[in-house]
């Protein structure tokens, strides 16, 4: 336990470092949020720009097609799921595009289908309901294999949107196993999937740069305010239930001549200062019966 001398006007001081810590806090989200905008902007500008027409002759000349081949065994250790969500690795793009919009030159049904346990949409308890049939469609002169709900009868003609994946193990032995493809038919390295997955965390993306932003926004208001009038500060704001702010500043200050400061607490006659996250904190070193909240030796 120390006496301490504290300079004139202590309070005003650790109000401008709070708030030099707030401008620092608000800069640093401001740099993150730019980071992380600049890190996921595909995904953000495609989710509120919508899908992008696709350009059926660089797709034609990008990417290779594949033999159905013959039919093979699963063992207990494949995943056997499709998943409900995109991989940039495992997807088709052109430049910063991955969602597409294109009109199918042939669309025709196969025999294979997938049930909501396959798919990941669902569990055992709802059965063996149909939840993703795969067609056959033209592409840039591809044979292209597309994914779609039930509710989704496409034909030739039909305009779509979706996300060309790498075809699941699944989807390859279900076509492998089935009559009516031969072993050496091509089809295309990537699946059109109808089912509106996200790519990756897509939607987390766009969810956190708008709560940064919302945060960034309002911690801007504060501090707009705060450099407009000291008395909007946290530190000062605290005063105006002990009454105006100002005189009480006048009270505390004259009490810090003879001071005590034990740990990371100064103590006066009348009032309790310690250094908070945002302000100083500042409380009566009374009880509400009259007695003291602390007691230093000195007094």
């Amino acid at each position: 336990m120390t006496k301490i001398m504290p300079k004139p006007g202590m309070i005003r001081e650790s109000m401008n470092k709070h708030r030099r810590r707030f401008v620092i806090i608000e800069i640093v989200l401001i740099v993150l949020w730019i980071w992380y905008l600049c890190m996921c902007q595909e995904y953000i500008f495609t989710v509120l720009g919508g899908s992008t027409p696709l350009d059926e002759a660089r797709f034609s000349s990008e990417v290779q097609t594949l033999q159905v081949g013959e039919p093979f065994e699963l063992h207990r250790s494949d995943d056997v799921t499709i998943k409900d969500y995109a991989l940039r690795s495992e997807s088709y793009w052109q430049g910063d595009k991955y969602d597409f919009s294109l009109t199918l030159n042939t669309a025709e049904k196969t025999p294979v289908y997938f049930t909501n346990v396959t798919t990941g949409t669902g569990d055992d308890s709802e059965g063996e309901d149909v939840s993703a049939n795969i067609y056959m469609a033209d592409v840039g002169g591809k044979n292209v294999l597309v994914m779609a709900y039930p509710h989704q009868e496409l034909k030739a003609g039909d305009t779509v949107e979706g996300i060309f994946t790498e075809i699941p193990l699944i989807v390859a032995h279900s076509i492998a196993s089935c009559s009516s493809f031969d072993a050496d038919d091509e089809i295309c390295k990537y699946m059109l999937d109808l089912r509106g997955i996200e790519m990756e965390s897509e939607n987390f993306d766009i969810l956190f740069v708008s709560v940064l932003l919302a945060i960034i926004l309002l911690l801007a208001v504060k501090l707009v305010f705060q450099f407009k009038s000291f008395l909007c500060t946290p530190t000062f704001s605290q005063l105006e239930k002990y009454g105006d702010p100002l005189e009480v500043e006048k009270m505390i200050e004259s009490e810090l001549g003879g001071a005590i400061r034990e740990k990371n607490r100064i103590i006066t006659k009348n009032w309790i200062l310690s250094e908070d996250t945002f302000k100083l904190k500042i409380v009566k070193n009374h009880m509400k019966h009259g007695s003291f909240k602390y007691t230093p030796e000195a007094y």
